[in-house]
């Protein structure tokens, strides 16, 4: 589940299917966020569907993260990003073939980064899992010697 600042929880099913973009509407408005998989928005967020092709989705994100899209926020109470606001925006757009460049050497970006994040949640809960057995003596590390030393 995302919210507008981001990942806010887990749901089992999906709204959406990634990988995506996602633009803080209430509480956080403006923020953007990339998402890999398939994902669940909530209310307070708007997300991206492309007019054309998914496939320009890295560059979509790159325009909108530039845009200032927090400084349009319109309401007082609660910050808010007004859609209407939003569309009158204008993006230069290069040709398709230095979108589809760019979004090929993104895409190899991306994945990447999320096999590292989720790398390190496996990691953090290994480690959540481990360090309470450590510390009340339920594990024990055994000291390991080199030859030589």
């Amino acid at each position: 589940m995302y919210g507008s600042n981001g990942q806010v929880g887990w749901h089992d099913k999906k709204l959406v299917t990634g990988p995506g973009v996602i633009v803080g509407r209430k509480g956080n408005p403006g923020v953007i966020t990339w998402v890999q998989s398939d994902f669940f928005p909530i209310d307070t967020t708007f997300y991206v569907v492309p007019k054309e092709s998914k496939h320009k989705l890295h560059f979509l994100f790159y325009a909108l993260e530039r845009q200032g899209l927090a400084n349009l926020s319109a309401d007082s109470a609660v910050p808010g990003l007004n859609r209407s606001l939003a569309y009158m925006n204008k993006q230069l757009i290069p040709d398709d073939k230095a979108i589809t460049s760019f979004n090929d050497y993104a895409e190899t970006l991306f994945a990447r980064r999320h096999r590292l994040e989720e790398e390190t949640r496996a990691l953090a809960a290994l480690r959540d899992t481990l360090l309470p057995k450590l510390v009340s003596g339920e594990v024990r590390v055994q000291s390991f010697h080199r030859e030589g030393d």
